[in-house]
């Protein structure tokens, strides 16, 4: 996946958490983790993973806000 979408995708998890209160503080942590290591423009780009239960909200919640 582009760098510049997910960036975007998981800046909107968290701005859609802010107002809905999705995630938890643990959750939260775990994707701004993502996020820092995204802007990290000297790494190379690697596949997060987060825990079934965890990516499961991230779609979930990604589908409800791109609707």
């Amino acid at each position: 996946m582009d760098r510049e979408i997910r960036l975007e995708q998981l800046q909107q998890l968290l701005e859609y958490c802010t107002a809905k209160g999705v995630f938890t503080i643990g959750e939260r942590i775990c994707i701004n983790q993502e996020r820092g290591r995204l802007m990290d423009d000297d790494k190379e780009v690697i596949e997060f993973e987060y825990s079934k239960q965890l990516q499961n909200k991230i779609n979930f919640t990604l589908s409800k806000i791109n609707k």
